[in-house]
This record gives C-alpha cells, structure tokens and sequence, in this order.
C-alpha cells in the first residue's frame, strides 16, 4: 500500500482504548507511523483524531484545540476509578441535591481552575503509568493540574443523574470533574457516560467508526476519509512561497517574508504553502525581523 500522509477521525466505540484504535488502523493501514492526539477513556467514546505519516507531526497542535464533552453523572455512588467501570467505594442518599445546586456548583469549575487527576489514568509519575500504581495498590499523592473551562452547562437533571456539557482545553477530565462535584454536594459521584462531540474542527458527525475504517482500508478505499495534516491547523495563518524559500525551507535554510510582516507580527507560527498550493510545512518566527525558519517540513509527495 502506498504511504499516507493525513488525518482519519475515529468516532471511539465503548470499551475499546485509544491505544487499541491506534493498533487496529495502524495494522489495517500498513502504515508504520500512527498516532492518537489524545487519550479517550475505554469507558468513553467520542472524537479521536488519528494521524497516520507525517500527520503525526500535528499530534501537539489537535492537542491545544478545545474538546466539547457531553456526560452523565451518576450521584450517590463514587468509584476507584472516578467511572461506571471501577470498583464502588461509598453509596450515598442524595435527598438534600436539586436542579438549582448543582448549577450554582458547576460555576465554581468555569475558567482557570485547579484539577487533580484520577489515578486511574494514563498520565505518568516518575516515568510509570498512574493506572499501574493504581492497580499496584500503592498511593501517591497527585499535583492539581492547571487546566481551563470555557464553558459548563447543566443540560438535564433526572436524579440521581445529571447530563452535563462541557467545553474545556487540554488536560481535563471529566471523571475529576464528576468525582469533585461529589465531594462538594457532600453525595459522591461518578461520570456513568461519556461521549466527546469535537477536537476543534473534528466534529462527531463527520468522524466515522473504527469498522467502516478499518473497511475502508482493506479495501484501498480510504482516500474519502483522510484529511489533510493541515486540516489541523486552521487557526494559523499561512503565506505562499515561491520556488527559491521553497528549496530553501526544505533543506533547512531560513527565508526572508518581507510583503506581509505586518500580518504576521503577532504570529509566532505561520503555515507554507506553494504556488500549487500543496502544504509545505510550519515555520517559526526568528528572532531577526521578518526571517522565518522551518519548524516542521512536509514532504507529503513522499
């Protein structure tokens, strides 16, 4: 099979692990690079982004958007694992919860906040993962996390679960978030359903599940469904290079934009593109006025 270079967004089943979705597009694919943009809880489904080739060189840049999580919390019950799939550590009456409370708590999650982690989780301390120290029956104390909430939304009570939506950055977990409303309402909790409706452009509905693609490349038929590694990185601008910079940033070598300095001034990243329009690749800003050094180079022809 020939090489590929993009983007395929997986909408993750139940019970299957990023790590897993990765193995099977990477076996179907025949393709010896292939990686998720961020973890997926086994117990969640949803988005996931899947770089194939040089597409994986995007990775970092999937993981900055925004995500938009819908999840059912589940009061009275708290679990080990923060989720309907652990072991059940207290059971709680939830008389004294209503409709009004818990979305006057949920404004105390808006913004920049502090999170811990579940320890059941794939985050690493001193190299090993947490769920491994977790399984071990060894306890570690966690570091709360900085992490950002643009938007928390009560969508539905029907007691003893609440249907949340949640629009937040990198490193938030919805299991935390689950557990810490828990232990506020003085009820417990735990996320009972998770699904993850978008990664910044990647959008459920136009993701599509791992057996159609799985299908798709067994039968050589997954152009359709492969984006582009640029499609990940609609939020930064781009400029048009001709044929000299274009052998220049290839090999290296940095280039001089001088027609719209001014566009980029504020820019620390701007995409490259040539007279075709074929990707090129991302350059970064030199601390020399208007020069501008390759960052990531794109042979995507290759």
């Amino acid at each position: 099979m020939q090489k590929i270079h993009g983007i395929i967004s997986i909408n993750k089943p139940f019970g299957v692990t990023s790590t897993q979705v990765v193995r099977e597009i990477k076996r179907h694919s025949k393709q010896n690079k292939v990686g998720h943009s961020g973890t997926l809880d086994p117990t969640a489904e949803g988005v996931l982004p899947i770089c194939i080739g040089q597409a994986t060189k995007v990775v970092e840049n999937i993981m900055q958007f925004k995500k938009e999580y819908i999840g059912t919390i589940r009061f009275g019950i708290s679990t080990d694992t923060f989720d309907s799939a652990g072991k059940i550590v207290k059971v709680s009456e939830i008389n004294n919860i209503s409709e009004k409370k818990i979305e006057n708590t949920l404004k105390n999650f808006l913004g920049d906040i502090q999170q811990t982690p579940p320890l059941f989780s794939a985050l690493k301390n001193n190299g090993k993962r947490l769920y491994h120290i977790a399984r071990s029956g060894k306890s570690i104390k966690l570091t709360p996390r900085d992490v950002y909430v643009k938007k928390i939304t009560l969508l539905e009570w029907k007691p003893p679960n609440a249907k949340i939506f949640v629009q937040c950055g990198k490193g938030f977990y919805m299991r935390s978030l689950a557990q810490d409303l828990g232990e506020i309402l003085n009820t417990g909790a735990h996320l009972s359903y998770l699904i993850r409706n978008s990664v910044g452009p990647f959008k459920i509905d136009n993701s599509i599940s791992l057996s159609n693609a799985v299908d798709c490349f067994k039968k050589n038929n997954w152009h359709k469904n492969i984006l582009n590694p640029d499609f990940a990185l609609q939020n930064i601008q781009h400029t048009i290079l001709n044929e000299i910079d274009e052998k220049k940033i290839k090999t290296g070598q940095k280039i001089l934009i001088t027609a719209t300095i001014e566009n980029f001034e504020s820019e620390n990243f701007i995409k490259a593109y040539n007279s075709k329009e074929d990707f090129l690749g991302i350059l970064s800003k030199d601390s020399e006025k208007g020069l501008w050094k390759p960052y990531k180079v794109f042979t995507l022809d290759q």
